[in-house]
């Protein structure tokens, strides 16, 4: 990897304080403690100061939550040398280097929050495939190509940096936007514990941000004492997919759950695998599928045509699922050897009679968690193996289930069916139109 040396000019930043970038990167320092997304001395942030990509960032080794203007360091980027110089009395944070790289790139990116996954829930518009050590200009090489055009233009975006935290780039507005965002949040979760009678719990909770990109969509409220978390989504934001992501998220981390029957989401947990574990007058405690060891293990089929955008459903008999509508799937059985593409596809023939075509291979593979009962008592773990084609198979009926094939936005809008089917369809569309 390339590295860029850090050479020592003056000990003060000779940018004015009254300067638009030091004003700019006072607002994102005064966001980021707001907002409770540094907890030690990891993450750093950073404004442009000129186009040759100079920049006002955080020092090394400081404790991020105590950061003030005072303590930035100014540093001069000259790339044909593989030098930076930066004037202050502590180095500068070692990603400088690919920071400057960016902002030369990215003309209208303007400021730089690199956070880790303590700093609240990043749902973000890409991720790493690489994970480079901290200051390698390679890293500055791959989010330039992970981030999509319409970002470049906008300035903001979110790329999960793999085994790295998480990179926002901030558009010339964006500190000011940030903190009005999370203000509006704030007040928003405020007002809702009122609304459910529990306005005393607020002192006992750490308010962390929920980003899809970089605009602020909810609040984590994580119980200082306790541990659990509790997430609520701006109005605005809910019905449109983000809650799943954010389910992933939780689950990833294995995070226990608190939900309050009056928000009525704790239905939306357990069909998404998660269970209670206990009930404390009007709320529930849930763990989410990573923690349970009663899990059963399931496979199903989504066959595409993606030119006319269609999918294959059935229709279900069955007494838990009747009338919904679902992919061809089931349990592992005994016979499948562990094997969960022939356990698919032995149920598409049992419920739809088709065939598997053991020259195709799937496009890609979604795993997603169902669950039954009040508290969840029963949960699949479910891989489903998408397949496209040109020419939709014959189908039958079974006792299982009616097949049929949809419009795929029809379908999503229109048909009852189970949140994890409707999880694989919106990941299937989004395939079908980065192809296009």
């Amino acid at each position: 990897v390339r590295w860029t040396k850090s050479v020592k000019g003056g000990d003060r930043s000779p940018v004015p304080s009254d300067d638009e970038a030091t004003l700019q990167a006072e607002a994102l320092i005064c966001f980021s403690q707001e907002a409770r997304l540094f907890s030690g001395t990891d993450g750093n942030l950073s404004w442009r100061v000129s186009d040759k990509g100079d920049l006002l960032v955080s020092p090394r080794q400081v404790q991020k939550a105590r950061l003030t203007p005072d303590d930035l360091v100014y540093v001069e980027s000259d790339p044909s040398m593989g030098q930076l110089v930066y004037h202050g009395t502590r180095k500068s944070s070692i990603d400088s280097c690919v920071q400057a790289e960016l902002y030369r790139r990215l003309p209208k990116t303007h400021g730089f929050l690199h956070i880790h996954a303590d700093a609240g829930i990043v749902i973000p518009d890409a991720t790493t495939t690489f994970p480079y050590p901290c200051g390698a200009i390679e890293e500055a090489d791959e989010v330039e190509r992970h981030v999509a055009t319409g970002r470049k233009d906008a300035g903001a975006f979110a790329v999960e940096l793999i085994h790295h935290g998480y990179l926002l780039g901030i558009e010339r507005s964006g500190a000011e936007r940030l903190r009005w965002e999370w203000q509006t949040a704030t007040m928003a979760y405020r007002a809702h514990l009122e609304e459910i009678g529990h306005p005393e719990i607020l002192a006992e909770l750490r308010l962390q941000p929920i980003f899809v990109s970089t605009d602020i969509i909810g609040v984590i409220a994580t119980h200082v004492a306790e541990g659990w978390v509790s997430c609520f989504l701006l109005p605005e934001w809910r019905k449109s997919g983000h809650g799943e992501r954010v389910m992933e998220a939780l689950d990833r981390r294995g995070a226990t759950v608190k939900a309050h029957d009056l928000c009525k989401v704790a239905p939306y947990y357990v069909s998404h695998g998660w269970r209670v574990t206990r009930r404390d007058g009007d709320t529930a405690l849930l763990i989410p599928p990573s923690r349970r060891t009663d899990l059963r293990v399931a496979a199903s089929l989504c066959i595409v045509d993606p030119d006319a955008r269609q999918v294959l459903l059935g229709q279900r008999k069955t007494r838990t699922w009747n009338g919904m509508w679902a992919f061809p799937g089931g349990a592992l059985e005994p016979e499948d050897d562990g094997d969960l593409l022939a356990a698919a596809w032995r149920e598409a023939r049992e419920e739809i009679g088709i065939g598997r075509d053991s020259e195709a291979s799937p496009i890609m593979i979604v795993r997603s968690f169902v669950g039954t009962g009040i508290d969840g008592e029963t949960a699949f773990r479910v891989t489903t193996f998408v397949y496209f084609t040109d020419c939709m198979p014959e189908l039958l009926s079974s006792q299982e289930m009616d097949p049929a094939v949809h419009d795929l936005e029809r379908a999503l809008s229109e048909l009852p069916m189970g949140r994890g089917t409707k999880n694989v369809l919106r990941r299937v569309l989004a395939a079908i139109d980065d192809r296009r």
